[in-house]
């Protein structure tokens, strides 16, 4: 995983790299409709690929919400307890605690994932001292100090899809409190058909059994199902393995990989 990442809980970077132009950069918040392209579906895709379908499914984070770099967040919150890194020292410690605990562990955690994970990333940083009440404290005040807000043509995009009788939801690696919490604070409590986290299903992106969760809960087949994210291997290659149609978003077309993608989420709107 990358050091700028779009948030910690509601998304878990690890794109696989099958060939980009440059090292991978966060997306920015895109203008709506503009850069139409990636590799958009051609006429005949679109009525073999994307026949049938009955539900659109988001990632949440990097792929609907636009997030700040957990880095940046977590210098925020130490430094409201009067602890101060630089941003090196905390995203050094924040990369290594990434590859103690990986986000797929969260399910055997539970609730208590993050507080296990910041207490690693504590360590890391060489912090002892109360660092059992310091981590408590991170997974409390996270998103009272979290800079996040829907990409600019997301809400549209959901709006339309919604319109031409689609089912909408999300399946993401985050745990329900945080989902619920960030939706709250969108606006969308209850927008979305189905909402689908790692304590809900008991497995995370990119297990099978997540994504089937989903659609069952909408009473559907995984064929009926088009699911969108930003990471090749947790949503792509998840999805697909689970039997969704897939697409990857790709903002700033780094990815020269033959997968089907999109660069915008009003992309969708030409193909569903």
């Amino acid at each position: 995983m990358v050091q700028n990442t779009c948030g910690r809980r509601l998304v878990w970077l690890g794109h696989r790299r099958c060939k980009q132009n440059s090292a991978w950069k966060p997306s920015k918040p895109a203008i709506p409709g503009s850069n139409p392209g990636g590799r958009i579906f051609t006429k005949f895709e679109r009525k073999f690929a994307m026949h049938r379908v009955k539900a659109v499914l988001f990632d949440m984070g990097g792929t609907l919400v636009y997030v700040e770099s957990s880095p940046e967040i977590f210098c925020r919150i130490l430094k409201v307890h009067r602890i101060e890194y630089s941003i090196n020292e905390v995203s050094e410690a924040w990369e290594k605690a990434k590859e103690q605990l990986s986000v797929e562990k969260m399910a055997d955690f539970g609730t208590r994932f993050w507080v296990e994970f910041n207490l690693l990333f504590l360590e890391n940083l060489g912090i002892k001292e109360n660092a059992l009440s310091l981590a408590e404290a991170i997974d409390k005040e996270w998103w009272e100090h979290a800079n996040f807000s829907l990409y600019p043509e997301a809400l549209f995009v959901l709006e339309k899809l919604k319109e031409r009788g689609l089912k909408v939801g999300i399946v993401t690696n985050s745990l329900k409190a945080d989902v619920e919490k960030v939706l709250a604070k969108l606006g969308l409590v209850g927008f979305f058909d189905v909402e689908v986290s790692v304590d809900d299903a008991g497995k995370a992106k990119p297990a099978k059994e997540i994504f089937t969760y989903a659609v069952k809960k909408l009473g559907l087949n995984p064929k009926d199902a088009l699911f969108i994210g930003d990471d090749l291997r947790i949503d792509y290659e998840g999805a697909e393995k689970a039997g969704l149609r897939a697409l990857v978003i790709d903002r700033e077309d780094k990815l020269t990989c033959n997968v089907r993608k999109i660069r915008n989420l009003r992309d969708l709107l030409s193909i569903v």
